[in-house]
C-alpha cells in the first residue's frame, strides 16, 4: 500500500512539474506564435512519460501504446509548425501520463500482493506433495482408488513444477511481476490437480 501511494505521489509530482513548465512556456512565448510554449510542453511531456514508459509497457501496454502514438502525432504537429495545436495535445497528454503512472503503481501493488499470497503457501505444500508422491512410489500396494500410472505421472510432474516455481521466483526477483504471478498460479493449479490425482485432499493453500 505504501509503495502504491509513493508511486502515485511521484506521478502527481511529475504531472505538476510538467504543468508548471507548460505555464512558464506560455508566458515566455510572446511574439513567436507559441513555438516556445509548445516546445516546452513537449519536453516536459517527454520527460514525464520517460519515467514511466518502460514499466507502463509491462503493466499497462494498451495505454502506453496509445500515448506513444499520440505523442508521435503531437511531435509531428509541432514539426508542421502548428504550435497551438501541438501545445493543446501536449497538455492533454500530460494528464494521461499522470493517470498512467497511477495505473502502473496500482497494477504493481496488486501483482506484488498476489505474489506474496502465493509465495506464503506454495513452497510448503510442494514439499508435502513431493514427499507423498515419493512414499506412494515405494509402497507395494497403493491405497484404494489410486493408480500406479497416476503416481508415476505425479512424480514426473513434481519435478517440472519445481522448475516452474524457480522460474517464477526468478521472474519476481527480476521485477517481471506479471510473469512471476502467472507462473506461480500455474504451479498452484497443477499442484492441486496432482493432489487430487493421488487421492489426497487439496490443501487450503491451493484453493
Amino acid at each position: 500500500m505504501q509503495e502504491k501511494q509513493t508511486k502515485q505521489g511521484r506521478a502527481r509530482k511529475l504531472l505538476s512539474t510538467g504543468v508548471m513548465v507548460i505555464n512558464i512556456g506560455l508566458m515566455a512565448a510572446c511574439g513567436d506564435g507559441g513555438k516556445a510554449a509548445a516546445e516546452a510542453a513537449l519536453r516536459a511531456l517527454e520527460t514525464a512519460y520517460g519515467t514511466v514508459r518502460s514499466e507502463a509497457a509491462k503493466y499497462a501496454p494498451d495505454q502506453a501504446k496509445s500515448i506513444d502514438e499520440e505523442l508521435a502525432e503531437a511531435q509531428e504537429t509541432f514539426s508542421k509548425q502548428d504550435y497551438k495545436k501541438a501545445l493543446a495535445e501536449a497538455q492533454r497528454l500530460m494528464a494521461k501520463v499522470g493517470d498512467l503512472g497511477a495505473v502502473v503503481a496500482t497494477k504493481k501493488a496488486e501483482l506484488t500482493e498476489a505474489w506474496a499470497g502465493v509465495r506464503a503457501g506454495v513452497p510448503g505444500v510442494m514439499q508435502s506433495l513431493r514427499q507423498r508422491v515419493d512414499e506412494l512410489s515405494k509402497v507395494k500396494k497403493l491405497p484404494s482408488g489410486v493408480k500406479k500410472e497416476a503416481v508415476e505421472a505425479a512424480k514426473s510432474s513434481v519435478a517440472a513444477l519445481s522448475n516452474t516455481w524457480d522460474e517464477a521466483a526468478e521472474a519476481f526477483r527480476s521485477a517481471n511481476l506479471a510473469d512471476a504471478v502467472a507462473k506461480a498460479k500455474a504451479v498452484k493449479a497443477k499442484a492441486a490437480e496432482l493432489f487430487t490425482s493421488i487421492g489426497q485432499r487439496v490443501p487450503d493453500e491451493l484453493k
